[in-house]
């Protein structure tokens, strides 16, 4: 027995609806064959953008010396507080106190006696360590040559920035994105074609340079001078698609 199925209106219009998605869809692959052969072109742009420092951060020290732990501590105390009595007589001058780090550890470990030798005593250090700011860019080697003259403090070192680094650091991408385009530009019209859109942008670590340092013991002066400007670099790699010029 033989049986014949007929389909009624709903399947022939399902079956019409697939036939017409299958007319006029596009060849597989078709469309990432056109993305992935689009030209495009990668340039590598810099930017630097320098600002005159408008704060100077200088790192001084207080230590002191002990056979025990317990004398190299009494003994820094006394030095420490003298060297903040003296610190914050500066506050008229512009200086801030930021922070300050303690520190106690053995400084040297004792050597074995022999019968020619007498053995090494151990030797204890404390420390203290301020942090200052300084506003006033111009009096830095003045302050710094005060601080010296106490006689007690070390300055280890200066370093002079700018306070609102963000926004120096975005006129650098700024100036890195214009060289980037600028290239990109000039590539474009050697070769003959146009700059159609930006497709990637890439930005590297921005950066700042600056810093100057000054080891100065108890020395009664130095000359420190502070920089003209801090100069702020940033990179970026920007790609563009191109294509034929209109």
């Amino acid at each position: 027995m033989s049986r014949r199925f007929s389909r009624g209106p709903l399947a022939a219009v399902a079956c019409g609806v697939v036939a017409a998605m299958l007319a006029f869809a596009p060849p597989a692959g078709a469309q990432d064959r056109r993305g992935g052969t689009a030209p495009t072109m990668v340039v590598r742009g810099s930017g630097t953008f320098e600002v005159k420092p408008d704060i100077a951060i200088l790192t001084v020290v207080v230590t002191t010396t002990g056979d025990t732990l317990e004398r190299a501590a009494k003994a820094h105390e006394e030095r420490a507080t003298r060297a903040a009595t003296a610190l914050q007589q500066l506050a008229a001058e512009g200086v801030e106190i930021g922070r300050a780090d303690f520190d106690l550890a053995q400084r040297s470990q004792p050597r074995p006696s022999t019968t020619a030798q007498k053995p090494e005593e151990p030797s204890f250090r404390a420390s203290t360590t301020f942090h200052l700011k300084l506003r006033n860019v111009a009096r830095t080697n003045d302050i710094v040559t005060r601080i010296a003259s106490t006689g007690i403090i070390e300055v280890r070192m200066a370093s002079f920035q700018v306070e609102n680094e963000s926004q120096a650091l975005n006129e650098a991408r700024r100036e890195a994105v214009r060289d980037a385009r600028e290239q990109a530009e000039v590539y474009a019209a050697a070769a003959g074609v146009r700059l159609v859109e930006v497709v990637e942008i890439e930005g590297d670590l921005a950066s700042s340079t600056g810093a100057a340092h000054a080891s100065l013991g108890v020395e009664r002066s130095v000359k420190i001078i502070p920089p003209a400007v801090v100069s702020f670099r940033a990179n970026v790699t920007v790609k563009w698609r191109i294509g034929p010029r209109l």
